[in-house]
């Protein structure tokens, strides 16, 4: 996973660049996951409570470059850039929002589980299929994160606690 750029509070992340990664969509599932989790260390001063994060995933090609004399940084462009954006502005607090095509790419392996949303009106893009992601069959949030589990506190794969930092009625896709 390659960081590309932070605009305002917006964090964007690119696998299968700038060699093609069969397994990017599986790649950037498993880092969603994991930052998911990390967002929960984040608390809000005012408040004390954890910082709610909306991440979108989308597949697609783009075009990538060096750009400026001055100053000059990797940037990317396309249609992919903007779609993954939109998934983003478009997904709840605490979830992963999915396109269809990255959903496609991320279930070739049949190791995450996912909610359907349904088709829903994506700003400049019409309605869209689109897709949660819920849990990683292979690992567990504590391999994601690289963290021991305190069994004391802790369930085996992590999943009920990531689940438990949604809003009220966002698990079963009711918000």
């Amino acid at each position: 996973v390659y960081k590309v750029e932070t605009v305002g509070d917006c964090y964007m992340t690119v696998s299968g660049i700038p060699e093609h990664t069969p397994e990017h969509a599986e790649i950037l599932c498993h880092t969603a996951l994991g930052m998911l989790w990390e967002s929960r260390e984040v608390h809000d001063p005012r408040t004390d409570e954890p910082i709610l994060v909306r991440i979108g995933i989308h597949s697609g090609p783009i075009v990538a470059g060096v750009v400026s004399d001055d100053k000059p940084r990797y940037c990317m462009y396309g249609e992919a850039i903007t779609t993954a954006s939109r998934m983003e502005t478009h997904s709840q607090l605490g979830r992963i929002h999915l396109s269809a095509k990255a959903h496609q790419c991320a279930s070739r392996s049949g190791r995450f589980e996912f909610v359907p949303r349904g088709r829903i009106p994506i700003k400049g893009k019409g309605e869209m299929e689109t897709y949660f992601l819920q849990r990683s069959l292979k690992k567990s949030i504590w391999e994601i994160v690289r963290r021991p589990r305190d069994p004391a506190i802790h369930s085996i794969e992590g999943y009920e606690e990531l689940l438990s930092i949604c809003q009220p009625g966002a698990i079963d896709n009711k918000v």
